[in-house]
C-alpha cells in the first residue's frame, strides 16, 4: 500500500518538460479549453445520435473507458444538464450581432487578408467576421443593418485614415535572430 501511494505520488511530480512559471497557467489553460471542446464534440456527434442510454452505452467510443462513458452520459442525460443546455440555447438565440468567424482569431484573420502588406481596416474585419455564412450574407438583420448603415453613411473616416502595415516575410519583425 504504502508502496502504491509513493509511485502515485512520483508520477503526479513527474515533469517531462521544464515549463517556466510565466506559462503553467497557459498550459493548463489549454489544455482545459481543449478538453471542454472535445467533450462537447463527443455530446454532439453522440446523443443527438443515440437519445436513450442504453443506446449510449453500446455505441461508447473504444477510446473511451467505461467509467468514465457512463460518468459523461449520466451528466448529459440530467436534468441539471438538459436544463442549463436549454438555458443556453436560449441566450444564444438572442445574442445579436453573432461573431461567425469560428475559432480563427482576428489577429490570424486579419495578416491571412492583408493584401500588399497592409492590413484590412476594422470595417473590413467586421465584414468578415459577421458574414461567414456559406452565401455570404450576414448571419442576422442586426450586423446586416450595421454594415449597410456604415457603408451608406458615407463613414470614409476609417478608409482615410493611415492603415498599419502588417508584418510581412521580408520585415524586420519575422527576421530571426
Amino acid at each position: 500500500m504504502i508502496g502504491e501511494h509513493l509511485i502515485k505520488k512520483k508520477l503526479v511530480e513527474f515533469k517531462k518538460f521544464s515549463i517556466p512559471i510565466r506559462g503553467e497557467e497557459f498550459i493548463k489553460k489549454s489544455i482545459e479549453k481543449k478538453r471542454k471542446d472535445y467533450k462537447c464534440d463527443l455530446k454532439t456527434m453522440y446523443v443527438t445520435k443515440y437519445k436513450t442510454k442504453d443506446a449510449l452505452m453500446k455505441n461508447r467510443p473504444s477510446h473511451i473507458p467505461m467509467d468514465q462513458w457512463i460518468g459523461l452520459t449520466s451528466y448529459w442525460l440530467s436534468d441539471k444538464a438538459k436544463k442549463r443546455s436549454q438555458a443556453n440555447r436560449i441566450s444564444r438565440a438572442k445574442q445579436k450581432m453573432p461573431h461567425t468567424g469560428g475559432s480563427k482569431s482576428i489577429a490570424t484573420l486579419m495578416n491571412e487578408k492583408a493584401i500588399d502588406g497592409i492590413e484590412p481596416t476594422r470595417e473590413e474585419v467586421y465584414i468578415l467576421t459577421h458574414t461567414m455564412r456559406k452565401d455570404g450574407k450576414p448571419p442576422d438583420e442586426e450586423s446586416s443593418n450595421t454594415i449597410v448603415h456604415d457603408a451608406n453613411s458615407g463613414n470614409k473616416q476609417a478608409t482615410q485614415a493611415p492603415r498599419m502595415p502588417s508584418v510581412t516575410s521580408s520585415s524586420f519583425f519575422s527576421q530571426g535572430t
